[in-house]
């Protein structure tokens, strides 16, 4: 699919492995300080000791938990590019089931069939998400009803020209013209014609 702009298989692992690790320690650390400033003591100094200290901790090892499991997806998925000879979400979903229950295997079975399940879910609605965003990104910026689009404007500022260049008699007959050109009742018509021929027999 054309939405992969990601590293090559060797080099992703080690790029995502990396990448969820920060995430994991940033978005760990922010959590634990805010729970070590609510467990601690009363007093400011007691209360950023405790954060820092919960920071300190606990957020290596949650970022090492994140980094587990982007290694363990990305080395599923190269494994699966390797032998499909292609990319497409159904890489990402296996990836994400197989990671789940590889990783919860040592719950048992029934625990890592769970986790396997909810991780293919996630996975399946994150591709999914990407699919419709990528369809909606092409048909927004198709070139086709861009320059249609174009046309059209180009179109009216020439009408405007034209008729902004017309003198009032001119301006009276292009109107006139225009209400000729719509449909009328076959009364209105009879009328005028009537009178005419009348007036040329006299």
């Amino acid at each position: 699919m054309d939405e992969y702009t990601r590293e090559p298989c060797p080099w992703r692992i080690f790029d995502d492995a990396g990448g969820a690790f920060c995430m994991g320690a940033i978005g760990g650390g922010l959590f634990h300080f805010v729970k070590g400033v609510r467990n601690a003591p009363k007093g400011v100094g007691n209360r950023l000791f405790e954060g820092a200290n919960y920071v300190r901790v606990r957020a290596p090892i949650t970022g090492g938990a994140f980094a587990m499991w982007g290694f363990t997806f990305s080395s599923i998925d190269c494994s699966m590019v390797a032998i499909r000879r292609k990319e497409d979400p159904f890489n990402s979903i296996f990836s994400g089931f197989a990671t789940g229950f590889i990783l919860a295997i040592r719950s048992g079975l029934p625990a890592a069939l769970g986790q396997g399940v909810v991780g293919g879910i996630i996975l399946g609605l994150i591709e999914g998400m990407m699919v419709w965003m990528n369809k909606m990104g092409d048909a927004q910026f198709e070139p086709v009803h861009v320059l249609q689009q174009e046309e059209h404007m180009k179109k009216q500022q020439q009408q405007m020209e034209e008729f902004d260049k017309m003198n009032f008699t001119e301006r009276l007959s292009h109107w006139w013209n225009q209400k000729d050109n719509q449909p009328v009742n076959s009364a209105s018509v009879s009328g005028p014609i009537n009178y005419a021929t009348a007036s040329t027999s006299h």
